[in-house]
């Protein structure tokens, strides 16, 4: 499951604390939230590692009446190791009893806003398998970009004519209230140092911008849902497509021979 911009508030508010103590501060907790994420936050004030706060987490997955522990990915130490590099560490092997643990080094934190939003970068996200598709901070917004690759020719034509159409209606007033939606067969400079094979697509890039407005209240899981469930929406929307115009074909090749 993709989770974007929920946070643990817990973890959250004990993590500002340890930050913003004037002293070393120790702290050992443990917590759940979410129904079966567990968490487990140390922070000690010896003198071997006063400034490193270590994050244990696991999710539990029950099935037929046993809880195990759920296996993380590859991608996701990846995907970890890519963010804030200097400040977060997997520390290997975990905390026994948990999936993975975190060293946070509060000294390689930065200290202003400007030099955080400076280190920002896209976030690749894989909700489907090898479809990726990421996210990314802009100016009272944020962007999320989808590489577009097809198989097929003609999935290839109906997909391009799908999208330049949605930009074109995304423009009109009627629409001003959705993410303004947007089309490029080349991808955005922010994406400039990303994998390859991501980059590298036969149907462009389709963005769309989201605002503070598309995430308030009960909007915001409605929002991911559907920049999540993008890719299932263009291929059920080719698939219908082709539906079509095959009954078309078929249609129109009876009444000519009929006519023969």
């Amino acid at each position: 499951m993709a989770y974007l911009e929920r946070s643990s508030p817990t973890l959250k508010e004990a993590l500002l604390k340890i930050y913003r103590a004037e002293k070393p501060i120790e702290i050992d907790q443990h917590f759940y939230e979410f129904g079966s994420i567990q968490y487990h936050i140390k922070c000690s004030v010896s003198v071997s590692d006063p400034k490193i706060v270590y994050v244990s987490t696991s999710t539990l997955l029950q099935t037929q009446g046993i809880v195990t522990l759920k296996e993380i990915s590859s991608h996701t130490y990846d995907v970890i190791k890519k963010i804030a590099v200097g400040v977060i560490a997997i520390v290997n092997p975990p905390q026994l009893g948990f999936q993975l643990t975190l060293g946070i080094h509060l000294d390689n934190m930065p200290r202003d806003d400007s030099q955080a939003m400076n280190n920002d970068r896209p976030i690749r996200i894989v909700y489907h398998p090898s479809e990726p598709f990421y996210v990314f901070k802009q100016l009272e917004k944020m962007t999320a970009v989808f590489p577009m690759n097809f198989k097929d020719d003609s999935d290839v034509a109906i997909a391009t004519s799908f999208f330049q159409e949605l930009v074109e209606v995304g423009n009109q007033k009627e629409m001003g209230k959705a993410p303004q939606c947007n089309w490029s067969p080349i991808p955005p400079p922010q994406l400039r140092g990303e994998p390859v094979q991501d980059l590298t697509t036969n149907s462009g890039f389709v963005s769309f911008d989201i605002t503070s407005r598309h995430v308030e209240g009960k909007r915001l899981d409605k929002t991911v849902w559907n920049l999540l469930n993008f890719y299932a929406y263009v291929k059920y929307h080719i698939k219908c497509s082709r539906g079509y115009i095959q009954r078309r074909i078929r249609t129109r090749m009876a009444s000519l021979v009929k006519v023969f």
